[in-house]
């Protein structure tokens, strides 16, 4: 793995951004289509890293071919339904842009940062996702929170708090799994961290969950 000064101060806050705007369920730009903000973001940092690998002869071509040949698997299979989709369009982007763009900006990601530096941006994420969620079930900013009504519960900036606590539930297990994996430090901050999470874990509601967490486990 690298390190360069170029990903600390640029791309460490670009990653983190784009974790956290993952999140903003609710948040789009009106281009013709409406696209997510979260789906913008994951689009320019793939742009990003792709011009990076390209510049250090670094590209991942077998991850791309890999890519593309099941994008167009995927609008092959979505096409030749027996019925037609809602907005299938928008299958379509995430079949051939948006799922690929994830998982290359994520291989990339492990292969460029560092382990603690890639704890460290996740970590950061969890807490982001965990201070919006506190702060929405007190203050619920329209423009952020999915009011659903009756439905609407401890969700942050999520579609719904069953997301939530997926994220949420998959990063905890992730932070500590792997610090322990390599040998990583705990401070008393990730205990606070790991704290704050099962709470909102429990806040959430979510009993399908912990069957997850009892599994990894």
């Amino acid at each position: 793995m690298q390190n360069t000064k170029l990903n600390n101060n640029f791309l460490f806050p670009l990653l983190l951004f784009v974790l956290f705007a993952m999140s903003l369920s609710i948040v789009s730009i009106n281009a013709g289509i409406n696209i997510r903000i979260g789906q913008l973001a994951i689009l320019i940092m793939f742009a990003i890293v792709l011009l990076l690998d390209l510049k250090n002869k670094d590209i991942n071509e077998t991850l791309l071919i890999f890519f593309i040949f099941f994008a167009v698997l995927l609008t092959f299979v979505s096409k030749n339904s027996s019925y037609s989709k809602i907005d299938e369009i928008k299958f379509v982007i995430k079949y051939a842009l948006i799922f690929p763009a994830t998982f290359y900006i994520a291989q990339w990601s492990v292969r460029n940062f560092t382990i603690d530096v890639f704890f460290k941006i996740l970590e950061l994420s969890l807490a982001l996702y965990i201070f919006m969620a506190f702060l929405l079930s007190i203050y619920p900013i329209p423009f952020l929170y999915n009011d659903r009504g009756e439905l609407s519960g401890f969700q942050g900036t999520f579609l719904e708090a069953g997301w939530f606590a997926l994220v949420v539930g998959s990063f905890l297990m992730t932070s500590i799994l792997g610090r322990l994996d390599f040998n990583l430090r705990f401070s008393k901050i990730h205990y606070i961290l790991y704290f704050f999470s099962l709470v909102s874990l429990v806040l959430s509601k979510n009993k399908t969950i912990w069957i997850g967490v009892f599994v990894i486990i």
